[in-house]
């Protein structure tokens, strides 16, 4: 393949990872400014309190998808540090695990119904998640979740024994829901890809790389700038140039 080719097919590539990249990060804007950043109606003093608790009280979190019958569970062990026990023993991202443990330590809400007869509307007559929260002590709290509102931007929720629904924000009640895909130590993707370089003699060589993320709207951005173009690219360079390279695919 001429170099001229292998350029005007990397400044394709170029401009449609630029697309994917400002999209991104209006996406990403969109959450800051909808789910994260308070508004004027969520100061301090007009929200609602669904509990609070002592981030350093916490010595457990178990989540499960009553749906599809499947729990999470990360524990504190004797010497302070948290690890996964469910779904299998593992490491835990430490990091990212205290962050959520601060969130779920005082969780807040926009609005409240108190006395709710029906819990079928709100999803939690059968929740579809099931957080509990371990303390010291053996004391527990339960978070029952169910279903979004209708516009989407929050989640009506339950605090077990607790005759009130609140409408949480779905940023914190999304971390519930996937906490393992994000807050565990575990590689939810290693996945091999190749890429056209050019090295010190001017040639074009294919390489490999791999993707580790455990992020899956980040996996699946990358897998998005590789595939297609990229990977038509990868394989006439091979092709053309009789360069090694085992399955492209």
């Amino acid at each position: 393949m001429k170099r001229e080719a292998c350029w005007e097919v990397l400044a394709l590539k170029l401009r449609n990872t630029l697309i994917l990249v400002a999209i991104f990060v209006v996406l990403l804007g969109y959450v800051y400014f909808a789910e994260i950043r308070p508004g004027p109606a969520q100061e301090e003093s007009d929200r609602i309190q669904v509990w609070a608790l002592e981030a350093e009280e916490i010595e457990s979190l178990t989540v499960t998808d009553n749906r599809e019958d499947k729990t999470g569970r990360i524990v504190k062990d004797e010497g302070g540090t948290w690890r996964v026990e469910e779904p299998s023993p593992d490491e835990a991202d430490v990091s990212r695990v205290e962050r959520l443990i601060e969130q779920v330590a005082e969780i807040t809400a926009r609005r409240a119904v108190e006395e709710v007869g029906d819990l079928s509307p709100f999803g939690l007559a059968e929740p579809l998640f099931t957080a509990r929260v371990g303390l010291k002590g053996g004391r527990e709290e339960v978070l029952q979740i169910g279903e979004q509102n209708p516009q989407g931007t929050a989640t009506y929720v339950r605090r077990e024994g607790d005759g009130t629904v609140y409408l949480v924000g779905t940023y914190v009640v999304n971390q519930l829901k996937g906490f393992k895909m994000y807050y565990v130590g575990i590689d939810v993707a290693k996945e091999k890809h190749y890429v056209c370089i050019l090295d010190d003699r001017g040639e074009f060589a294919v390489k490999p790389f791999w993707i580790y993320t455990n992020v899956l709207g980040l996996r699946e951005l990358i897998k998005g700038l590789i595939d297609g173009v990229h990977k038509q690219f990868i394989r006439a360079v091979a092709e053309g140039r009789n360069l090694p390279i085992d399955a492209v695919e």
